[in-house]
């Protein structure tokens, strides 16, 4: 292969991926709904919504501000996916020196970028856990 073959195959690799990426983020709302009542259709949902949740995660009714306590905890633990798996690579495309992005996110920041891009700690509930809301509620962040 030519430096111009593989120049055009990098190139192709990230417009193919832009085009896939605008597709499905054009499609977003219909494509959730449609994988919420079909794929999940089984799975508990937030009432009203078609979002999934587990039955600990969610109080049977509204939690009332004053009753949740938000605490730091100094740091998370890490995640168990990265995004860097080879299970990932068919939906990272190429870089110009021909290696596929390290992770999703990494294209996104460099191809895709949107307005606000930055990476926020996720809040696990209950210490570290899912469990039933306890008064007062404790969303622990780290």
């Amino acid at each position: 292969m030519t430096d111009i073959d593989g120049a055009n195959a990098i190139e192709a690799t990230q417009r193919r991926w832009r085009e896939g990426r605008r597709a499905l983020d054009a499609s977003r709302d219909e494509l959730s709904r449609w994988a919420s009542r079909t794929l999940y259709a089984d799975c508990p949902k937030v009432q009203g919504a078609d979002l999934l949740t587990r039955p600990e995660w969610t109080e049977p009714g509204p939690v009332p501000l004053d009753d949740v306590r938000l605490l730091w905890c100094g740091t998370a633990p890490p995640g168990s996916v990265r995004g860097a798996e080879p299970e990932s690579a068919s939906v990272r495309p190429l870089r110009a020196d021909g290696t596929r992005y390290e992770t999703y996110a990494s294209a996104v920041g460099e191809l895709a970028r949107p307005r606000l891009f930055e990476d926020r700690p996720w809040l696990p509930v209950a210490e570290g856990g899912c469990r039933r809301w306890q008064r007062p509620a404790v969303v622990r962040a780290g």
